[in-house]
């Protein structure tokens, strides 16, 4: 990281991490606009259920790349920011996690589970295709974007409310 007020902020974080909120309130505190994939993705397969999920990642990242290598004043949370962000130092890297029994809790309330079984069940699920997708798509695997060596800094959500958290980076970057 350099000395200055970086350029961009990239935030991945694996299901239920915090990483969504952590990207949506830096954006509202900071002023960035917010850019996430994710939620991108999901829109757009809503609106045109029939397109082609690969060619959607692809296109999506297009743009990721795009905003990583000329954007300003932007908080891009997704998947493979971590990968796509690498050797940019005007770019904050940001990697949240959470401990098991916290993502599980967040899922089986976003989810609106009954059993702690259901919801371990059901993360297993969507881990198999993410993996299926990054590796299909991209060539990596789940090890390679969430290695933290890619991350300026780690962010334990399960210690704090995301603006509790964001403070010390806003008052040590910003």
């Amino acid at each position: 990281m350099t000395e200055s007020k970086p350029r961009l902020v990239v935030v991945n974080g694996d299901v239920c991490s915090g990483s969504s909120t952590i990207a949506r309130t830096l954006s509202n505190q900071l002023g960035y606009e917010l850019f996430d994939v994710g939620q991108e993705f999901r829109k757009e397969i809503r609106e045109a259920p029939e397109r082609d999920v690969h060619e959607l990642s692809v296109a999506l990242n297009g743009l990721v790349v795009e905003l990583i290598t000329t954007g300003k004043d932007t908080i891009i949370e997704g998947r493979l920011v971590g990968l796509q962000a690498r050797g940019f130092s005007d770019i904050l890297k940001l990697l949240c996690v959470a401990p098991d029994d916290t993502v599980i809790k967040r899922y089986m309330a976003r989810e609106n589970l009954d059993s702690v079984e259901e919801a371990q069940y059901a993360l297993q699920e969507r881990f198999a295709r993410d993996e299926h997708m990054l590796s299909g798509i991209w060539g990596v695997d789940r090890s390679d974007i969430f290695s933290p060596i890619l991350y300026d800094k780690l962010l334990d959500t399960s210690l704090g409310k995301p603006e509790e958290l964001i403070v010390p980076l806003k008052d040590e970057i910003f």
